[in-house]
């Protein structure tokens, strides 16, 4: 920013799950499992 001149543009509060969505998914059943939880992934289906 100071180097370029440009104003901040904050990259918005999933900036990290929209960049890389398997990465995050990992994180969550990690975590998950680490507070003594057994997860089991079913996705959605798309509302029609």
């Amino acid at each position: 920013m100071l180097h370029d001149e440009v104003d901040y543009q904050d990259l918005g509060p999933d900036h990290f799950l929209n960049r890389n969505p398997d990465r995050a998914r990992s994180r969550a059943i990690r975590q998950l499992n680490q507070l003594g939880y057994s997860v089991t992934l079913n996705p959605i289906s798309p509302a029609a």
